[in-house]
């Protein structure tokens, strides 16, 4: 069975003692700081036992910083009918509390005098530590004192502090209990039996939780209920501790899919069609856990590859374009005439070679109109030749060598012809022009008109 901690001799006592004392002198006054040493090393988290219901008393470290002990605050409620609530401060003007101090409630100013209250919070300087639970104090008239039914201080967060008067009996300070309730799980507690098997206990005692074999080492928990031996008063209320667990997380919502689209402009078409480029890129999103708020949010998307499609355009998309009216294909010919084959006494014959085409009309985007297309050519040439003119092949007059003036040669000598055709091209649009189709006719009838094939118009074209 475990054993408390013993501990010296409180201000309890020494008060007690000194109290004693200054009332047989006729001097008694309110207790004050006792000069017992503290018996605990300072940490920011230093604890001090559960008020009474006459005063806090604190002992404080050895090594406190200075000007920290100057403040000590107790908040009390009214358990009559008329309700109510205080807060009573203690400051200290003139420098700061040290070792045992007392803070009664009967002696700050703005103690109401209440008969039936209970104390449910306190808080000190130069301690993080806040006591809170409740300490019932009046109410009906107790019974008449006895020996057993002494009172001990509200235990804290971490142990149950006794201080055992000396008139216990010897047989029965050997059990102490202490009842804790698990706030992080519901029904859930355990009772600590703390119990001598070498003698009875006595002076100050610490029956230390963490120090008990069953003490099952909770983070958030709650003090409800002690029981000493040696007195019949049972301590009941809550003195609550630690901080409570983090909740278990919600169930994770499943993996997210989906892809992010864009489309380009469409490509339309004058006739109201056309595509739309699409390209779309998949990708997945997983949740992560907020520790703050407890709260799956979502976290960063993931991308693969995108894909690209088409898909034809909408009609909203690719309104049809309204255009005037297409005009009528053109057509005409192309004619090349060779030069003059000329004889010395004059005339000669021309040589022409007759080409025809056609010309389609084609839209153009960019001027928004009707425009002429390439020519198309017929795989067939007509040639035709016909008699020159006496302008195209004038008679040749050659001069005599020194001839006779009055007696001319009668035969001159016919010279050379070196003239070359001078291929001039001549080309007509619309309909063939009558010249054209009676010197064809002429040809045709006297036999001179020639076909040539589709071999013979590339190299006329290249020669162009």
């Amino acid at each position: 069975m475990p054993q408390p901690r013993k501990r010296r001799l409180t201000a309890t006592l020494v008060s007690a003692v000194v109290g004693t004392l200054m009332a047989l002198s006729g001097a008694l006054i309110a207790p004050t700081a006792a000069s017992a040493t503290p018996s605990t090393s300072f940490d920011w988290n230093w604890e001090y036992a559960a008020p009474t219901c006459t005063a806090l008393t604190v002992t404080y470290p050895d090594n406190i910083p200075s000007g920290q002990a100057n403040d000590a605050n107790i908040r009390i409620v009214n358990l009559d009918s008329g309700g109510g609530e205080v807060t009573l401060n203690f400051h200290n003007n003139t420098g700061t509390w040290s070792g045992n101090h007392s803070f009664t409630y009967a002696d700050h100013p703005q103690w109401p005098g209440w008969d039936h209250f209970k104390v449910v919070w306190t808080q000190v300087g130069g301690t993080n530590y806040h006591w809170q639970g409740e300490v019932s104090c009046g109410g009906e008239t107790p019974p008449p004192p006895t020996d057993h039914d002494w009172q001990y201080a509200a235990p804290t967060c971490t142990a149950l502090n006794v201080t055992y008067p000396s008139g216990v009996a010897y047989d029965d300070a050997t059990d102490a209990y202490i009842r804790i309730v698990n706030l992080n799980k519901e029904n859930e507690e355990v009772t600590l039996h703390y119990h001598s098997s070498e003698g009875h206990w006595y002076g100050d005692m610490s029956f230390v939780y963490a120090d008990h074999p069953q003490w099952p080492d909770w983070t958030y928990y709650k003090v409800v209920w002690t029981k000493v031996g040696g007195t019949t008063y049972e301590w009941t209320g809550e003195v609550t501790c630690g901080t409570p667990a983090p909740p278990e997380p919600p169930t994770k919502p499943a993996l997210k899919h989906g892809e992010d689209v864009v489309e380009s402009e469409p490509v339309c078409l004058a006739e109201g069609t056309g595509t739309v480029t699409r390209t779309a890129t998949p990708w997945t999103q997983d949740w992560t856990l907020n520790e703050d708020s407890n709260t799956w949010v979502e976290g960063e998307k993931v991308y693969g590859e995108p894909v690209v499609t088409t898909r034809e355009a909408t009609a909203e998309e690719c309104p049809e374009v309204v255009r005037p009216k297409k005009p009528e294909p053109l057509a005409g010919e192309e004619i090349f005439r060779f030069e003059p084959d000329c004889r010395a006494e004059g005339g000669g014959t021309v040589t022409h070679s007759v080409q025809y085409w056609t010309q389609d009309y084609v839209w153009s985007d960019e001027l928004d109109n009707w425009t002429e297309g390439e020519k198309v050519y017929s795989d067939m040439i007509y040639m035709v030749t016909r008699d020159a003119t006496e302008g195209e092949c004038p008679a040749t007059v050659v001069p005599p060598v020194n001839p006779p003036k009055d007696n001319p040669p009668k035969d001159t000598p016919k010279q050379p012809d070196t003239k070359q055709p001078d291929k001039t091209l001549a080309v007509t649009g619309g309909d063939i022009s009558p010249l054209a189709i009676s010197l064809g006719l002429t040809g045709l009838v006297l036999g001179s008109g020639l076909l040539v094939g589709s071999a013979a118009l590339r190299r006329r074209k290249a020669s162009r």
